[in-house]
């Protein structure tokens, strides 16, 4: 267990052995792993969950069927007949799937160093390398949709994060629109006590121009999720358009599972804004460094594209282009395309 490896654990006592109760155990990432004496009579154990209260527990596969089910969070997703109409919602006891709760080792290990990546964020630049970075390695996606709520059904911040998307702000914008698919899905994610919900974008949302969207970006299903507060109201909402290969249960417990880290690390980047935009009235003087040529080469440079990309993109040669990010790189005073765009994005030039 110490090192990650899934093997059987050797800190593991006899039955018997300490506190009447529960035992504590160190792991790799420093985390505590709350063990109950039940457990300790099973000599193989496996991660399992993460509670909302941030306990990781430990399983073995029989006792699963016991009495520790009760305390863990059952992920029942929902798929096929997604709920259609006039907002009217079916239900849905009957096409649950429920994903084991069991995680492999290397997988718990990749979602310790997500949720502590995850704590470091405080800007939006940081957020997207993040979520299109990292978090790719255990939520697979082609496009993530944050909201923020105001009221009851209505959004004060809607932000969208893709490297397959040329315009994510153009989605963003067309989720607010589609306001009565957003109150479908956050409906059904609370008919499904708060847990994930996934569609088949084909079969659940035929006159959604949202939806034909992110199917032509390679997206055939999306996953949704939340958070709420103690009054059951929803305090955000994400949406992850997946391919077809990465839409499953098990994808599924991962938001589960990291959504809390995902809301506090998205909101943290907006209180930076916040006291950034307070020390500092105005972001146009920043965006005067670059022209406004050079600025469109640098979003597509965000982008991912190379200089003949540019070059075809924007009908100029790759050798000007190339003439451009250099004289971008010496404005912003940087050694390399990564920098800039870290350094655009501090500064304001480039926005989410």
């Amino acid at each position: 267990m110490g090192n990650g490896s899934g093997m059987e654990s050797n800190l593991l006592p006899e039955a018997g052995v300490g506190d009447e109760s529960t035992r504590q155990i160190p792991s790799a990432s420093g985390l505590a792993l709350v063990v109950t004496m039940e457990q300790l009579k099973f000599r193989r154990v496996h991660f399992t969950s993460i509670s909302h209260s941030g306990a990781i527990y430990l399983g073995d596969n029989n006792f699963w069927r016991g009495k520790m089910q009760t305390i863990a969070m059952q992920s029942a997703i929902p798929r096929g007949d997604v709920p259609r109409g006039e907002g009217e919602i079916k239900s849905q006891t009957n096409d649950f799937l429920v994903p084991s709760v069991s995680l492999d080792p290397m997988v718990m290990e990749s979602m310790a160093i997500n949720m502590e990546a995850s704590l470091r964020i405080y800007t939006d630049h940081h957020f997207f390398s993040w979520t299109q970075g990292l978090l790719q390695n255990l939520v697979q996606h082609e496009l993530l949709i944050c909201a923020l709520p105001k009221g009851e059904s209505d959004f004060s911040l809607v932000e969208s994060y893709s490297t397959a998307h040329s315009e994510p702000k153009a989605v963003s914008g067309q989720f607010i629109q589609e306001a009565s698919l957003a109150d479908m899905l956050i409906k059904n994610w609370e008919a499904n006590r708060f847990l994930p919900v996934m569609y088949d974008i084909e079969s659940s949302f035929s006159g959604s121009v949202l939806m034909r969207e992110l199917s032509r970006i390679g997206a055939n299903y999306v996953i949704t999720h939340g958070t709420h507060d103690a009054n059951a109201r929803m305090t955000s909402f994400f949406l992850f358009a997946c391919k077809a290969d990465d839409a499953n249960t098990a994808q599924a417990r991962r938001i589960e599972l990291l959504v809390h880290f995902l809301y506090g690390a998205w909101v943290r980047t907006k209180i930076s804004l916040i006291q950034k935009r307070g020390e500092d009235g105005s972001h146009s003087a920043n965006r005067d460094i670059l022209t406004r040529r050079e600025q469109e080469v640098l979003q597509w440079v965000y982008l991912g594209k190379s200089n003949i990309e540019i070059g075809i993109i924007l009908g100029i040669s790759p050798l000007t282009v190339k003439n451009h990010v250099q004289e971008i790189l010496r404005r912003l005073n940087v050694q390399n395309r990564t920098q800039a765009v870290g350094k655009a994005f501090n500064l304001h030039i480039l926005t989410c």
